[in-house]
């Protein structure tokens, strides 16, 4: 005889089936925590370097060059840190580079306006001297044009009184004088116009 016992499967199956959900619970729960772990020390290794070297360069933006950032890794952030720091004194070779030039620049500013300072002090005394040359030439042109016509007048009245003399006692030749005279005395007039004042 044979004896069968019939039951229910679940009867049989469940506490398996319980202890694998209990199971892939478990290994759930200890994945988060290791995620969790995970992320605490990639946010400590990575993040908050990464977060440092955001801030310094957050100064360096805003103009401040004084900080240095604290490299205490051998990896790429350490790295990206010792670049930073080289970028910094590189800034402030330039800037104080800058600020040289700029004083060099001001102070042959100033000697270049100096310069022209007694440049144009040195030309407005030319100016003058010039001014006062072509004065006094003119004075002696005028003079030398009264002189020329005080002795060409002398000279007419030389050729009038000849044709005085001559028309007197050769009257024929007289008329021959006198046109000579009157040539005369138009070139000078035409001559020295502009002396006569």
């Amino acid at each position: 005889m044979n004896l069968v016992l019939v039951a229910p499967k679940s009867d049989y199956t469940s506490p398996i089936t319980q202890a694998k959900y209990t199971s892939i619970v478990m290994a759930l729960i200890v994945m988060l925590i290791l995620c969790v772990v995970l992320i605490g020390i990639f946010n400590r290794r990575v993040g908050n370097p990464i977060g440092h070297l955001m801030e310094e360069a957050g100064q360096i933006v805003d103009g401040n060059l004084t900080g240095r950032v604290k490299v205490a890794a051998n990896d790429e952030t350490g790295a990206l840190g010792g670049s930073l720091n080289h970028m910094i004194e590189n800034l402030r070779k330039v800037i104080s580079h800058v600020t040289d030039m700029s004083q060099q620049v001001a102070a042959a500013s100033e000697q270049l306006t100096a310069s022209a300072d007694q440049s144009a002090q040195a030309s407005h005394m030319v100016a003058d001297s010039v001014v006062t040359i072509a004065e006094g030439a003119s004075e002696q042109a005028i003079g030398a044009g009264r002189d020329v016509w005080a002795v060409s007048f002398l000279r007419y009245g030389f050729l009038f009184a000849l044709w005085r003399l001559i028309n007197h006692r050769f009257p024929v030749a007289a008329l021959f004088l006198l046109p000579i005279c009157s040539l005369w005395w138009g070139f000078l007039r035409r001559r020295f116009r502009s002396s006569f004042v």
